[in-house]
């Protein structure tokens, strides 16, 4: 139920701002519409997708297909993405960066995305006890604090 409702906003949000000019229209709102709660939703070419990227590997994603896909969608929407820009791409594998949060440890890329403040926000947040079920002002502001303490202190 969950899903359905948040894929319904979702579909209300697409509906307003990119009607008939997001790719993934057609993918995500079978018959101009999300799911309803407990429906059957296939995504076929996702499943050829990564049967591609299982047999070929990242030359699945960024060479082929699948590449002339992605650059066909931006395109359409003004990008000058390439596929000599998907087929030259050099992922940087990194070592990933973790806190504690109620006793479970929670990863995260390093800088230089938002990870670290997560993870500071979380920090800080793991010093109080946990919120009630129903949450008060004073919980969302704790949030808002660690949230705002952890970006002041993250990187730039």
């Amino acid at each position: 139920r969950i899903a359905a409702t948040n894929w319904k906003a979702s579909a209300d949000q697409i509906g307003s701002r990119w009607k008939g000019t997001n790719p993934g229209e057609a993918v995500f709102l079978p018959g101009g519409a999300a799911p309803a709660t407990g429906a059957l939703w296939k995504n076929p070419d996702l499943a050829t997708t990564f049967r591609r990227l299982g047999k070929d590997g990242p030359k699945g994603f960024y060479e082929g297909p699948v590449a002339e896909a992605i650059v066909a969608a931006l395109r359409a929407q003004g990008s000058k993405m390439s596929m000599d820009d998907l087929a030259s791409h050099q992922t940087e594998v990194v070592e990933p960066i973790c806190t504690t949060f109620r006793g479970k440890t929670v990863w995260e890329l390093p800088p230089n995305g938002s990870g670290l403040c997560a993870l500071l926000a979380l920090a800080a947040l793991d010093t109080k006890p946990p919120c009630a079920n129903e949450k008060t002002a004073d919980d969302y502001h704790r949030q808002i604090e660690a949230l705002k303490i952890a970006f002041a202190a993250g990187p730039a």
